[in-house]
């Protein structure tokens, strides 16, 4: 027998309602709840069927066992193994310290400290302008009475130049001091700058302190982690000297590594023509060499610990 629902009890007729509007209120919650969740579960397992399709493309082994070996592996590259290579990591470490060590004697006679400890920021923060020009004055006569001219327009600095961190203009003039010492040391000697009266010994020494350079490791980092202070040269002399002021630039205690050069040779005098060698080969010896040498130098005396940031992408086919 069929019933019409207007011929149901009003009571049954509220309950079917109520029961009616239940359902779809439940349906409408279950879809604004699990809705994102499935997106999210359905994205998942997009992620993971790409992943297993690179692995599967991929040279990496996907073996559980063989990527823990390989893990070791490359941990025992970075940290070193016991009784054997130190590891990447402390090689770095050590390739830095080598790297700006320059100026820790310096450093410890005017300040009576190392930069093992404080001492960098207080050689930071109490190297003064009087100091500088005091430095200046001194290494000028120095250079001077060995041949050395350094004048302003073509060195870039003088007793006046004033500059707001005082200490990285002391040690602008300690990378020159190291270097021209060199260039002596080796038996090379500084070209003059060309122009009228270019023969005379008043004519300015081609050597020019360069713009520091400052790196950092991210670009929004306050303060760099290391600085360079790069110095221009032109020298003159023998091929052989030449090389043997290349090995000392990176010699025990010190390291001026050399970023660029250019290599002329100087014409021989055409009333002593050179002599051939025994390939009957002439052999041009002397050259003129515009190199340019860096010291560098770590602010915080420290190396800085290197955070990645960016998010790593999966590796190409057999990386």
């Amino acid at each position: 027998m069929t019933y019409r629902l207007q011929q149901w009890p009003e009571r049954h007729r509220t309950l079917l309602g109520v029961i009616f509007l239940l359902v779809i209120a439940t349906v409408l919650f279950g879809m604004m709840r699990l809705h994102p969740t499935w997106v999210a579960y359905d994205e998942a397992r997009s992620d993971h069927a790409r992943v297993e399709k690179k692995l599967e493309e991929s040279q990496w082994p996907r073996d559980s066992e063989r990527m823990r070996k390989l893990l070791d592996n490359y941990q025992a590259i970075l940290n070193g193994r016991k009784g054997g290579d130190p590891g990447l990591k402390k090689n770095v470490a050590d390739a830095m310290k080598k790297a700006t060590s320059m100026f820790e004697v310096q450093i410890k006679k005017e300040y009576g400290v190392s930069p093992e400890d404080s001492g960098i920021v207080n050689f930071m923060e109490k190297a003064s302008q009087i100091e500088y020009k005091d430095q200046f004055n001194r290494l000028y006569t120095e250079l001077e009475g060995k041949g050395v001219r350094l004048d302003q327009p073509v060195f870039g600095m003088d007793e006046s130049t004033s500059e707001p961190f005082k200490y990285q203009m002391r040690l602008k003039l300690w990378t020159v001091e190291a270097l021209a010492n060199l260039v002596l040391k080796n038996n090379l000697r500084f070209t003059r700058e060309s122009g009228a009266g270019s023969r005379s010994r008043n004519n300015p020494s081609m050597i020019t302190v360069l713009p520091m350079r400052a790196y950092v490791i991210d670009k929004n980092d306050k303060a760099p982690y290391l600085l360079e202070f790069p110095v221009r040269m032109e020298i003159q002399g023998s091929m052989a000297n030449f090389a043997n002021f290349v090995n000392a630039l990176q010699e025990e205690g010190v390291f001026l590594p050399m970023s660029q050069m250019e290599m002329r040779t100087v014409l021989p005098n055409l009333r002593q023509p050179p002599k051939a060698n025994q390939d009957d080969e002439m052999v041009l010896q002397n050259v003129v060499v515009t190199v340019v040498c860096s010291a560098f130098f770590r602010p915080h005396g420290e190396a800085v610990k290197m955070e990645v940031k960016q998010k790593r992408e999966m590796l190409p086919r057999g990386a």
